[in-house]
């Protein structure tokens, strides 16, 4: 399964939902995802964020080039 990035530091999917805990949920989130990303894989992510009650999130993605 591949890892999260927070801040440049590579987490599981439990340490990255514990990260968000400690940031708080009024930190804003960037999802960065692009067409090899694994829409499980994003929904797996969302769901993190949801269980840390993280309100701000969003979906940055890049333009085929």
């Amino acid at each position: 399964m591949a890892a999260c990035t927070v801040a440049g530091e590579r987490l599981d999917l439990s340490q990255f939902t514990a990260r968000l805990k400690e940031l708080g949920e009024q930190q804003p989130i960037t999802i960065r995802a692009d067409s090899s990303t694994d829409y499980k894989r994003l929904v797996e992510v969302m769901d993190a964020c949801k269980a840390a009650a993280v309100s701000q999130i969003s979906v940055a993605t890049a333009r085929p080039q």
